[in-house]
């Protein structure tokens, strides 16, 4: 067995980004360095968004990932997934029509799902994984979310809980693993009580909300963000903040990730003397 100290940093980042319906997630991802989007949902468009003219087919994105992997186009900074949740039913139709089942619930126990999962998903998830690991490239993934009710086990109640629209929801599991940073995103509604009648008030919110961040899990959602996601000056990630804040934090964050330049000749020549 052999022991070595120290684990190396990525050179980018894998982020999920579950979100609810027009929080902006597009625009977020058309704001990051080099994006280059696999564009299911159709969210964006213009002359300046550059995207991956493919059909999403099982094999298809494999290859794509496989080609990131060896040697990806130096156009390519961050690889923009909008929306995973579609790109999850484009790659099942594809693997339906190959199988010839009439869904992915054609088979009990959800052999078609296990069968998606262990051959495509799990390995388009450990390939993009990959990628960021070898390479200056951050991926973004999007998704939608939804409130579902949830109970837990040990008799505490019941809640709304948000989670994304995964049709499986042990694909989210495999999700939320890769991800270095997953994150929530919702709006925060200025609420005020109104129109007091005999002891009661009715509760209003504000009509645009803020749109909110969030990167710590909570009862109503997932979240989470690994220890070497930090600022600029090396601070902790915020654990909620804007979507302005948050797009600065992220950037901030990716840009930690690249290797330190040497400030002036000086200091290369020093360094050359050390090792020699």
């Amino acid at each position: 067995m052999k022991l070595v100290s120290g684990i190396e940093k990525p050179k980018g980042l894998f982020v999920t980004v579950a979100a609810v319906e027009g929080w902006g997630k597009s625009t977020l991802g058309s704001h990051m360095d080099g994006p280059v989007f696999i564009d299911t949902d159709k969210g964006i468009c213009g002359d300046h968004i550059v995207r991956i003219d493919t059909n999403c087919g099982c094999d298809e994105m494999l290859g794509i990932v496989e080609e990131l992997k060896k040697s990806p186009p130096p156009e390519v900074k961050t690889l923009v997934i909008d929306t995973m949740d579609k790109l999850i039913d484009v790659m099942t139709e594809d693997l339906c029509r190959k199988n010839k089942w009439d869904s992915m619930e054609a088979q009990q126990y959800f052999k078609c799902w296990l069968e998606y999962k262990a051959k495509y998903f799990d390995p388009l998830l450990n390939g993009l994984k990959d990628v960021t690991r070898r390479h200056p490239i951050t991926i973004l993934v999007l998704s939608h979310v939804k409130a579902r009710k949830f109970e837990k086990p040990n008799g505490e109640g019941a809640w709304d809980r948000w989670e994304t629209t995964f049709p499986y929801k042990d694909l989210c599991a495999s999700l939320k693993q890769a991800s270095d940073l997953y994150v929530f995103g919702d709006f925060k509604d200025t609420v005020y009580e109104a129109d007091k009648k005999q002891g009661e008030a009715k509760r209003h919110a504000t009509g645009s909300g803020k749109r909110m961040a969030y990167c710590e899990h909570n009862g109503a959602y997932d979240a989470k963000c690994r220890e070497f996601v930090k600022r600029a000056d090396g601070s902790p990630f915020p654990k909620a903040c804007s979507l302005d804040e948050f797009e600065k934090a992220l950037k901030e964050a990716i840009a930690n990730l690249a290797p330190k330049t040497l400030n002036s000749a000086s200091e290369s020549a020093k360094m050359n003397e050390s090792v020699n």
